[in-house]
């Protein structure tokens, strides 16, 4: 065989376990994506939350399909998990899963109040359609984008009472596919899975295949260049590439028939 033709066939096949490398890894960074944020969903509910930025400007109002059915945006926090279920801790440290809170409020000046203060009165569904305060609870899941999410909303009052439940059942036919599923009944008890979200957010979750990928790629990555470092060492050293022997000036090793690289 030609050393041109050797060449080339080297080349190609070093270019095939390039491309072989690059899609297991897109593989496995689907598959740690996908497995990571099911677990954020199932297991991680935190029941404590914390804001680390304060009040966020209201310019950021995503949710907007409220608009309709709630008084004045006064309000929105960026939350973030401090503890669970009193089995984990993650406070300061992004796992993938975080809260906004959306608060709306009516004021009223039949009260007496003080500059810049907000009023909150109590509901009354038989006089306006429209509560006097609405929190928006959006929950969203991914790492280290958020890529799921799913939003709850309250009126602080029981949803037993008709009217509030119409009230509940409008603002969840407006907000689509941000509401989520229901909680399937066939799940054990030990899933603290809330709801399903189905609101997708898809240019968070290309972006997080491709970190995981890349993050597939270097662990595998790791063991071929520790294999190559580990080579050129005994090279250096004079030693077999496989057991270490002692060649010398021999050309093949006697103890496992390994050629001298």
């Amino acid at each position: 065989m030609r050393p041109g033709m050797t060449s080339r066939m080297r080349s190609r096949f070093s270019l095939y376990r390039t491309i072989r490398h690059i899609v297991t890894s897109i593989a496995l960074g689907l598959v740690c994506c996908v497995v990571w944020t099911g677990v954020l969903i199932a297991f991680l509910h935190p029941n404590s939350w914390t804001s680390k930025t304060g009040p966020l400007p209201l310019d950021q109002f995503e949710p907007t399909y409220l608009e309709q059915v709630a008084p004045e945006l006064v309000q929105i926090l960026k939350l973030y998990p401090t503890e669970g279920s009193g089995i984990y801790r993650v406070y300061s440290l992004d796992i993938g899963i975080s809260h906004t809170m959306y608060s709306y409020r009516r004021t009223t000046a039949s009260r007496p109040r003080t500059p810049g203060t907000r009023v909150r009165t109590v509901w009354d569904p038989t006089r306006s359609d429209i509560p006097d305060g609405v929190e928006l609870s959006r929950y969203e899941y991914g790492w280290p984008f958020r890529t799921l999410s799913f939003d709850e909303i309250r009126t602080g009052l029981s949803t037993t009472d008709p009217l509030v439940m119409a009230y509940h059942q409008k603002a969840y036919a407006l907000a689509g596919p941000n509401r989520g599923l229901d909680r399937p009944a066939w799940l054990p008890s030990f899933v603290t899975l809330r709801r399903v979200p189905i609101a997708v957010n898809w240019q968070a979750l290309i972006l997080n295949i491709v970190v995981w990928s890349a993050i597939c790629y270097v662990i595998l990555s790791i063991r071929p260049l520790l294999r190559a470092m580990r080579i050129r060492r005994r090279k250096s050293r004079g030693l077999c590439i496989d057991c270490r022997y002692p060649l010398e000036e021999l050309t093949q090793c006697p103890e496992c028939g390994t050629p001298r690289g």
